[in-house]
């Protein structure tokens, strides 16, 4: 007689169903994950497009406060503004039309309306420019010293502030003016690296300006009185100065632009400034004449005439567009005047008398 056993456990069938339907699974799981369209490269996209933004939010903001401090000086910004993106850390390539340039290893470019477009991240390796000064102190010229690295082939030029090269990893830059100092090193595999320095301890020497003027006798128009001269002032010409005049005791500051004309006579001041500090200033007394006619005389008032002439004499011009027109001239006498008159003559240009008047009262 035959004894039948039950069979416990699964078939090999089973299991080879099982493996397969595992790996089915497996490779399902993969794809989403690290596939093309998956999990991980998504992930990764969106953390690039969210640096990508930050880094164009950063630069255009970077923009706004360059515009805004040339808005404040009564000025439009340039292209050539944008290389002040440098001072928070970008590396400007150009400044045409778009400008190109490279911000924390991303390449990007800037519009003609200075819209911000944020490229693809560069992977080059690029030199590396350490910047230093001698000193902090106040001096009169400061001397910043350059050491340029790479990790990647060797250097073959070093561009320097003033336009010259050098292919010397290690030198001494010596400068005597206030401002930043932007130095370019180029790799041997063409990556392309800038760093600047800002200089603000040189103790700057500024000429003093010197006003010129060459004020004559005042001109009678048909306007009323002008006082006939122009003045000139010569500054300095240091980059970056402003240069101011006032005609009113420094009650008011212009902005110097080119010669002017005085309303009357007085004191002109002058200054030069660089960061609202005063670096150099003069005055000079504008005055008519001594012999001129002098200002109280044009003002309708016969009680401020002016000066009395009791010997010598008195003179304005008189301009052209007063000619053919009548004008009321107040004069007076005095008793030891010989013959109890006052004299008034009329000069044409050639300096020939073509006309004389004599007695109290003129109309």
């Amino acid at each position: 007689m035959y004894e039948s056993k039950k069979q416990n456990g699964i078939t090999l069938i089973a299991l080879i169903i099982t493996i397969i339907i595992l790996l089915i699974l497996a490779g399902v799981t993969i794809n989403v994950l690290i596939g093309e369209n998956g999990l991980f490269n998504t992930a990764q996209k969106a953390g690039e497009e969210y640096t990508k933004s930050q880094l164009k939010e950063e630069l255009e903001i970077e923009i706004a406060n360059i515009q805004s401090k040339k808005i404040a000086n009564g000025e439009e910004i340039s292209r050539e503004d944008l290389w002040e993106l440098e001072k928070i850390g970008a590396i400007m390539i150009s400044v045409g039309k778009p400008a190109e340039g490279e911000y924390k290893d991303y390449n990007f470019t800037v519009d003609e309306n200075y819209v911000v477009t944020i490229g693809e991240k560069s992977n080059i390796i690029k030199p590396e420019i350490q910047l230093n000064k001698n000193t902090e102190e106040i001096v009169e010229e400061v001397t910043i010293k350059v050491k340029v690295t790479t990790e990647d082939g060797t250097i073959v030029s070093i561009t320097k502030p003033d336009g010259t090269t050098t292919t010397e990893t290690e030198f001494e830059y010596k400068v005597r003016e206030n401002k930043t100092y932007r130095f370019v090193a180029i790799g041997s595999n063409g990556a392309k690296s800038v760093a600047s320095i800002e200089i603000t301890n040189v103790k700057e020497i500024v000429a003093n300006p010197i006003i010129q003027s060459n004020y004559g006798y005042p001109m009678l128009k048909d306007t009323g009185i002008e006082i006939d001269g122009i003045t000139t002032i010569l500054y300095d010409t240091k980059e970056g100065l402003k240069n101011y005049y006032s005609v009113d005791d420094g009650i008011e500051w212009k902005l110097y632009t080119g010669p002017f004309k005085m309303a009357g006579s007085g004191r002109i001041l002058a200054k030069s400034m660089r960061n609202g500090v005063i670096l150099s200033e003069s005055s000079k007394n504008i005055d008519i004449p001594s012999d001129a006619l002098g200002i109280e005389a044009y003002d309708g008032d016969e009680t401020t005439f002016g000066e009395k002439i009791n010997s010598g004499s008195k003179k304005i011009n008189v301009d052209s567009s007063m000619w053919n027109k009548k004008i009321r001239i107040y004069g007076y006498h005095a008793s030891h005047f010989e013959d109890n008159r006052t004299y008034i003559y009329a000069y044409n240009v050639e300096d020939e008398m073509v006309r004389q008047i004599v007695g109290k009262w003129f109309f």
